[in-house]
């Protein structure tokens, strides 16, 4: 997933970043608590 990233034009840092966003926000959408969680992007 970094290389997929990467090859979009982002850093090695900023594509793994993303890369750990994607698995956070995964496993929060198929938990149980799925439909009580609120993001914000501040």
């Amino acid at each position: 997933m970094i290389d997929m990233y990467m090859e979009d034009g982002l850093t090695r840092e900023l594509a793994a970043a993303r890369v750990c966003q994607d698995v956070v926000l995964k496993a929060i959408s198929i938990g149980p608590l799925n439909r009580n969680v609120t993001m914000s992007n501040r």
